[in-house]
């Protein structure tokens, strides 16, 4: 999608921060994408790999797969378990590696078999892993290519909220949303869409049913294109007819408080150290001095980019500092069990002076 030199320029970067003598192996397709440009068909097959090391960089792919043939790669065809042996046999002749560090969470245990009967190289799982530091910050290309799917995603949810109409189900909402992506050029949705009315509104990830839609309800909507491979996120929570109920509106001005409060810390990050914990912090103590503490059920956001979740999370545990040119969402919520559910998020991008808000029109 980029031009090759922002490929090349990330595995410099890369580079700079690995040890001389190891190997990292990375098996994630968004972290493949990230480094290498590699476009893949099907990302939940094993279609590469990407290997790096101080002084090289390599991608392991599938006979069939369409490849660029960059420079700054050293190209091994075959990804089976049988032949990762092999590959790594020759890479550790050329690099004299000694260990090889390996992604835990997406290697399979044949993959891991075959590598660790390589001679003298020695697997051992990422601690951390180093590509998650590198996707936190977004560069200019990639702040493009999600400002414009935020720019869609507003587009359409706006649409559609305005053609619903009384006796829609959830999945008739889903249905117009998926054309509205498409008339905008969107052919791939960055997670699958939620649709709640009423109770179900209640339930974070509630998947779109039959349903329908009656007069002075709740609608919770959560969505978000995948453009140029590169996510949105977007929840709008409203009353549908003339009389919302007092609950209702009491629970929306909280919940937008509370991600006020949020921002706030956003706007501060520029000036002193604000931590992912102390955004959370900011909406969850609104929300429980409200007296919905025990409504709050996740955490106030997540970054996202090549996917929909990313570093940093916005969780109480997370003492990662907030720094320019992430892009993270802000969504807190408050959910009555039974009753309804209230969200309300956007994806923001933390600039050199503060923040601002992508997920408008």
């Amino acid at each position: 999608m980029f031009q090759e030199t922002v490929y090349s320029d990330r595995v410099k970067k890369l580079k700079q921060k690995l040890n001389p003598n190891t190997l990292y192996l990375f098996s994630n397709p968004s972290h493949i994408s990230y480094f290498t440009g590699f476009q893949f068909l099907v990302p939940n097959e094993r279609e590469a790999f990407f290997i790096c090391g101080s002084k090289t960089a390599a991608l392991i792919h599938t006979s069939f797969a369409p490849l660029c043939n960059s420079d700054f790669l050293t190209y091994f065809s075959g990804t089976f378990p049988a032949q990762l042996q092999f590959h790594f046999e020759d890479l550790v002749k050329k690099t004299n590696a000694q260990t090889l560090f390996y992604d835990p969470t997406t290697l399979f245990v044949a993959e891991l078999d075959s590598i660790s009967k390589v001679s003298n190289l020695r697997a051992k799982p990422m601690e951390q892993n180093p590509a998650n530091e590198l996707l936190k910050q977004k560069d200019t290309n990639e702040i493009s290519a999600i400002k414009k799917a935020c720019k869609i995603t507003a587009r359409v949810l706006k649409e559609v909220q305005l053609d619903l109409q009384k006796g829609m189900t959830e999945l008739d909402v889903a249905d117009l949303i998926e054309t509205a992506f498409k008339k905008n050029g969107v052919k791939q949705l960055a997670f699958p869409t939620i649709v709640g009315f009423a109770a179900n509104s209640a339930l974070p990830h509630h998947q779109p049913n039959n349903k329908k839609l009656e007069n002075d309800t709740v609608v919770l909507i959560d969505i978000g294109a995948k453009l140029n491979n590169y996510c949105a996120d977007m929840t709008r929570t409203f009353w549908f007819g003339p009389n919302p109920s007092p609950q209702f509106k009491k629970i929306e001005t909280i919940v937008r408080d509370a991600q006020n409060a949020a921002l706030v810390q956003f706007g501060e990050h520029h000036k002193r150290t604000v931590l992912a914990k102390d955004i959370d912090n900011a909406a969850r103590i609104h929300i429980s001095n409200q007296g919905y503490g025990d409504n709050f059920i996740h955490t106030t956001g997540h970054g996202l980019g090549l996917d929909i979740h990313e570093a940093p999370s916005l969780s109480w545990r997370n003492s990662e500092p907030i720094t320019a040119n992430m892009t993270i969402t802000v969504e807190p919520g408050i959910y009555l069990e039974d009753n309804f559910g209230y969200r309300y998020e956007d994806t923001i991008l933390t600039t050199a002076t503060g923040y601002e808000i992508l997920t408008t029109v």
